[in-house]
């Protein structure tokens, strides 16, 4: 992975298991990890802490990965009119 060591990865997944092994591998390799459990929590997250990397499940509880990460970028990214 290209990222420097210190950028912050979101990583979205409703089963805690999953979310666990992805986190400890993140960490593991240097990254500050911040995590969220449904599509919704997804949004907030990522707009309060700006990740460099997302990994977004698609199928979520609340709103869906895809809907979480059109909201996302639609908010971050696209200029504001």
């Amino acid at each position: 992975m290209n990222l420097p060591p210190g950028c912050t990865v979101l990583i979205v997944e409703d089963y805690d298991d999953e979310r666990a092994i992805l986190k400890r591998y993140f960490e593991g390799v240097g990254y500050d990890v911040c995590e969220a459990g449904d599509g919704e929590e997804a949004v907030r997250v990522a707009l309060l802490r700006e990740p460099e990397l997302i990994l977004m499940d698609i199928g979520l509880p609340e709103r869906s990965g895809i809907s979480a990460t059109y909201k996302i970028l639609k908010t971050l990214l696209l200029p504001k009119r």
